[in-house]
């Protein structure tokens, strides 16, 4: 998780969380298993086929959301999505923290994590925001990365569930 350097500045990488994708997951793998069994008895694949190909659209999800990743190194924070530019905001930079949810435009679009704490910030004259999933991450991450942010801004409010 996070490591303390000589140094004294905090590193850390948010751990990817298997909650959103166990349910779904495991409704495919069974899915498949059933599909194979029914295929093999009927000697028509067309219905297995299918089924490994809709899995496959969601093992491809899966990767494409393992390259979402949230990190603090040398006192910036950095976001990395997939088709997205990284975002880096120094902790110096940060202008509030807020635990937000998408409204019905936000869902359907599907361009932000639906829940999230977003930490806003502008850096060399640019706004800048990063958007840490709550579904994505292991919690104890969230809270470790919301106390780091505490200890370098004790002026800034921070949602108090995740401190």
């Amino acid at each position: 998780m996070g490591e303390m350097r000589n140094d004294g500045q905090s590193s850390l990488v948010l751990r990817h969380s298997t909650v959103p994708y166990r349910t779904l997951g495991s409704f495919f793998l069974v899915l498949s298993i059933w599909m194979f069994v029914l295929s093999y008895r009927s000697s028509d694949w067309g219905a297995f086929k299918s089924a490994v190909f809709v899995s496959g659209v969601y093992s491809l999800q899966i990767v494409l959301g393992l390259w979402y990743q949230i990190g603090l190194r040398n006192g910036v924070i950095w976001q990395r999505a997939f088709g997205k530019r990284r975002v880096f905001l120094p902790l110096s930079d940060i202008s509030a923290v807020r635990q937000e949810a998408s409204d019905i435009k936000g869902l359907v679009r599907a361009s932000r994590p639906s829940s999230r704490i977003t930490i806003h910030g502008r850096t060399e004259g640019s706004e800048r925001r990063i958007d840490v999933s709550i579904k994505h991450f292991v919690a104890e991450d969230i809270r470790r990365l919301m106390h780091l942010i505490r200890e370098s801004r004790p002026d800034l409010d921070l949602p108090k569930r995740w401190l």
